[in-house]
């Protein structure tokens, strides 16, 4: 059965933070994760470049769907999750997700090796 990661990140309408998703995508794929949905408000938040309440209400309707088809979630954060990312983390633990927090993109290939494992792929 192939496994749907959902990576969260602390985006806040910065986009230099966007930077090495190219390695969150490469680390998971490594473990065997074939399907991986990657930071779902990126998708929406692109087409209109303007980050507005109004659009990050949509990001995160969009985000809540993405995470009820997923298998786990994966949430990088950089000392403390955003308020978005602690909405994706009580969404995925009421659906009783596994949850894995990689500390910094540095902890990437460890937390893409630990939600691997907790969903059973290796």
């Amino acid at each position: 059965m192939r496994k749907l990661v959902y990576v969260t990140h602390p985006f806040g309408g910065n986009f230099d933070r966007l930077r090495d998703m190219r390695g969150v995508m490469r680390n998971l794929a490594d473990v065997g994760l074939q399907y991986i949905l990657f930071w779902a408000p990126w998708v929406d938040v692109c087409t209109c470049l303007v980050d507005t309440p109004e659009n990050r209400s949509r990001g995160l309707k969009f985000d809540r769907h993405a995470i009820m088809v997923s298998h786990g979630l994966m949430e990088i954060v950089h000392g403390k999750p955003s308020s978005g990312q602690m909405t994706e983390r009580k969404w995925a633990e009421a659906l009783g997700l596994p949850i894995v927090t990689a500390n910094g993109y540095d902890d990437l290939e460890r937390a893409a090796l630990d939600i691997a494992n907790e969903l059973g792929v290796t």
